[in-house]
């Protein structure tokens, strides 16, 4: 009985073994050599990777996708949304923020009004143009529009890009093993962190 026991743990921690020595490599969303970004790109001119409509967070030793409207995706083989260690396979498979609040005055029955994002998203990229509440009468101005999504910004801000070792952060938007990252690779995260810190309108 002991020996059979002994065999099967055996057995199950070479599995598991084999599982976290090969994860970094033949896991997620790139595999065998391809070199594109993850990111669907916004913009196809030469510099498309300086506005991506998503892009990774990167944060402490979690990664997490993010798109221009709030959403946080899951459309990566393997289906998952972020990892941790980064580097891994997923841990992560969907997160989102959802907020509620009870809302009077604007003519508008519905109550509490919640919106957010968990399977499904309820925010647009963009501004909300038109929409104003006047300030004597409390007359609500519903909204006329949205800014055009494709020309909103996901603003990837690093205080110390100019002095990192960006290759970490290259590895992580590209998911492909580190061995693998070129000095393009880098200089291209470089240049989103550089235009980031410089036009952000925070």
């Amino acid at each position: 009985m002991r020996l059979k026991l002994f065999t099967v743990l055996s057995i199950a921690f070479i599995f598991i073994l084999q599982a976290s020595l090969f994860a970094k490599i033949t896991n997620g969303p790139r595999r065998m050599g391809a070199r594109n970004m993850i990111g669907n790109l916004a913009k196809s001119t030469e510099n498309h990777h300086l506005n991506p409509a998503k892009t990774i967070l990167s944060i402490n030793n979690i990664t997490s996708w993010v798109q221009r409207n709030g959403f946080f995706p899951w459309d990566y083989p393997g289906g998952w949304n972020g990892s941790h260690p980064k580097g891994t396979v997923g841990v992560v498979f969907a997160e989102g923020m959802v907020w509620g609040a009870k809302v009077s005055g604007d003519g508008d029955n519905v109550n509490p009004r919640v919106n957010g994002s968990t399977y499904a998203n309820g925010l647009s990229a963009g501004k909300v143009l038109g929409w104003s509440v006047d300030p004597v009468s409390g007359a609500y101005t519903a909204p006329t529009g949205i800014a055009v999504h494709t020309d909103q910004q996901i603003w990837r801000v690093r205080p110390d890009y100019l002095t990192a070792d960006l290759k970490s952060d290259a590895q992580s938007f590209i998911q492909i093993p580190i061995g693998d990252i070129t000095e393009d690779d880098v200089q291209k995260i470089f240049e989103t962190y550089d235009y980031a810190w410089n036009n952000w309108p925070a």
